[in-house]
């Protein structure tokens, strides 16, 4: 007889006979186990899933593909043939790093900027702390730039005193602060807040 089914006996025993057949029937039916899968979703989570995005502009979608190789978390753009348009990796400074969240903005026509939200992981096991980073990709006149360009860095979850747990939220933003034809990318949280001006070919300045 099975350890499973000794369980089974035991819990049906201090229930009543309608109650008995209700509770079987439920277990049968898997509405007791499904009941678990309802939880709270977490913070912060990406599926295991390829993303799909018109960066190009011409109605066929590219995949935007996260994967670890080797341990490193990897970026992969290809077209819709399966061709690959760009790779480059992200940094990572913990365990249990993980992209969850992608973005693609318009600065201005035919310059797009892809936004990649990264948890680095958990650094600090004592005093627990996740950091995250904003990573910035071009697409400027048919191409994307030559590589991944590292944006604001931010303290997203640590533990304070007494276990009481502080979290900071982040917004990006795209502006146009100097009137000129193109958006700049403001990152806030708090009260600190960062711009990053796209220069062209692929170069972004911090302000």
């Amino acid at each position: 007889m099975s350890n499973a089914f000794l369980i089974l006996i035991t819990i049906l025993s201090f229930l009543s006979p309608a109650q008995d057949e209700d509770y079987f029937k439920k277990i049968l039916r898997g509405e007791l186990t499904n009941s678990v899968k309802n939880a709270p979703d977490p913070d912060f989570e990406t599926k295991d899933e390829f993303y799909h995005f018109d960066i190009v502009g011409d109605s066929r979608l590219e995949v935007i593909i996260p994967s670890k190789k080797d341990g490193v978390d990897w970026i992969t753009i290809k077209n819709s043939v399966g061709e690959t348009l760009f790779e480059n990796k992200l940094q990572a400074y913990g365990v249990n790093s993980v992209l969850y969240k992608i973005r693609v903005t318009e600065l201005k026509p035919g310059v797009k900027a892809i936004q990649f939200y990264f948890m680095e992981g958990v650094t600090d096991w004592v005093n627990y702390q996740r950091t995250a980073r904003v990573y910035l990709l071009s697409y400027e006149n048919g191409k994307f730039g030559y590589k991944l360009y590292k944006a604001a860095h931010i303290s997203v979850e640590k533990e304070m005193y007494r276990n009481q747990y502080w979290r900071r939220r982040f917004v990006v933003e795209p502006t146009n602060l100097d009137g000129d034809d193109i958006k700049e990318l403001m990152i806030s949280y708090g009260q600190i807040q960062h711009v990053f001006f796209y220069k062209g070919d692929g170069v972004w300045k911090r302000f």
